[in-house]
């Protein structure tokens, strides 16, 4: 016996069958009987009203509805990794504004150090101008830090469509 089932609803099954009988003790070719079967199947309505134009368009808009879902849901992703990517920029602008802030403290104080020193004779005119002029580079550093902070705090303020002054780091990570 074999069955097989055919696309569009279709089954096709063969069998074979053998009988003998057992009436008379000689082998004769009256004693044995073997039939062959061949049946095909094809359901011709078999779901004829299942695909109709209502339940066709209802099948579409959910289909609509998962890819409109999942695109959404892509765009959304999208989204705050864009946001997050503008935190983390604003944070390590925050922080390197310090690492200058420090540095223009530093060089201040050197600078009116060796100012002291050139006003007690111990120092020359050119370590003067020497530590001025690292004061100055210190100084346009830090600015261009300030500068560089303000745009990432204005680009995290606009993706998060908030007032620029609502946007700082918390306390622990400022």
């Amino acid at each position: 016996s074999f069955s097989q089932a055919l696309p569009g609803g279709g089954n096709l099954n063969l069998s074979v069958e053998q009988q003998v009988s057992t009436e008379s003790l000689t082998l004769q070719a009256d004693n044995y009987l073997t039939s062959y079967s061949i049946t095909y199947q094809q359901p011709l309505l078999k779901g004829a009203w299942q695909n109709n134009a209502l339940t066709y368009s209802v099948k579409i808009s959910q289909l609509n509805h998962q890819q409109l879902t999942l695109a959404q849901k892509k765009q959304i992703i999208a989204e705050l990794s864009r946001v997050r990517s503008l935190y983390w920029d604003y944070y390590e602008k925050k922080n390197l504004l310090k690492i200058n802030e420090q540095s223009l403290s530093y060089t201040k104080e050197w600078r009116d150090y060796e100012k002291k020193r050139f006003q007690l004779g111990q120092a020359t005119e050119l370590d003067t101008l020497s530590a001025t002029i690292e004061y100055l580079k210190a100084k346009k550093n830090y600015l261009l830090a300030q500068n560089t902070a303000r745009q990432a705090r204005e680009n995290l303020a606009l993706a998060l469509m908030l007032a620029e002054e609502s946007i700082d780091l918390p306390p622990e990570l400022d």
